[in-house]
């Protein structure tokens, strides 16, 4: 059974320790900042979490919540401090997020991801993780080290390589140029171990996309390129970082590159960044297809269209094709 619910402790504007449950920690440090959480903490904003340990139920939960509150303020700060270990161990970290499997969850993650012989996945495990409780867990050790990372990373286990992506990106986003710069160079380094669209897609706008935002772009050519698929669409998709800056000229140059790619993921992904670029500048998308619609692949098309109104969109889909 997966823990869904949660005992947590907020430290508040003025320093006090606020104790509380819920079955979605994020959503809820959000409702308690924005003043749609509990009346103290209204009155005593900005919250950060400092603490949090996860139960199988609400009623289990509610009696440990019970028991945090009965503690006076010393006790509490040393239940803070022992939850932070600096460095955990990979091989605890793996051991916890096993437990988590849900064998009847695999089965169906191994058909959805066509693991099958010939197959784009062809030979990945599963362990039946859900995506939520993968982004928990990576939260809770997110100090976990880099060599940690990478022995996640090199698993053969899908989810586990999604929980390293997913604690290298939580990292990502709290670090100094300098750390980001180590960041990326360990990603590229690894890419081999990024071998799914979902690991790709969750990865690649930042620990690449957002890298590349103020510096040279040569190896996001070189990706795109690459015999790997997986290299391939990181390159695209890593440009969604450009997209959400306003800069559309990469997402524009790399697309014609893909025309001609034989993978459907290819063309799915492409049209997804050129929706992207629609949705935020829709002439700019409109100027691309008036001059690129005949030549897209149908997939890549219809992505590139789905925010359309349908009469336009068919316009688009009934414009002659052009070959060679």
């Amino acid at each position: 059974m997966i823990p869904d619910w949660s005992v947590y402790i907020l430290r508040c504007g003025d320093g006090s320790l606020y104790t509380g449950v819920t079955n979605d920690v994020i959503s809820r440090i959000k409702k308690h900042n924005a003043g749609q959480g509990a009346a103290y903490t209204r009155s005593h904003k900005p919250v950060s979490l400092v603490y949090q340990e996860n139960h199988l139920t609400r009623s289990q939960s509610l009696v440990r919540e019970a028991q945090i509150k009965k503690l006076s303020r010393t006790d509490k700060q040393k239940l803070i401090v022992g939850s932070l270990p600096e460095t955990p161990s990979v091989q605890k970290v793996q051991s916890y997020f096993r437990r988590l499997k849900n064998p009847v969850k695999a089965k169906i993650l191994q058909r959805f991801f066509k693991t099958g012989p010939g197959q784009y996945g062809e030979g990945d495990r599963f362990l039946g993780i859900t995506v939520p409780v993968s982004r928990r867990v990576a939260q809770q050790h997110r100090r976990l080290s880099l060599s940690g990372v990478k022995t996640l990373l090199q698993s053969p286990w899908h989810e586990e390589r999604l929980l390293a992506l997913l604690i290298l990106v939580e990292r990502y986003k709290k670090s100094d140029p300098t750390h980001r710069s180590r960041l990326f160079s360990f990603y590229a380094r690894n890419l081999k171990c990024v071998n799914n669209w979902d690991l790709v897609d969750v990865s690649a706008p930042v620990l690449s996309g957002d890298y590349f935002l103020n510096k040279d772009t040569t190896l996001l050519w070189r990706w795109a390129k690459s015999s790997t698929l997986w290299e391939r669409r990181a390159a695209i998709v890593s440009t969604w970082a450009f997209i959400r800056q306003g800069r559309f000229d990469e997402t524009l140059s790399l697309a014609p590159r893909f025309f001609s790619d034989k993978e459907d993921l290819m063309h799915k992904a492409t049209g997804w960044m050129l929706r992207e670029v629609g949705k935020k500048n829709v002439s700019v998308l409109e100027n691309f297809l008036n001059q690129h619609a005949g030549k897209m692949p149908r997939t890549m098309l219809r992505y590139s269209l789905e925010k359309f109104p349908p009469e336009k969109r068919q316009i688009y889909l009934d414009a002659p094709r052009v070959t060679g």
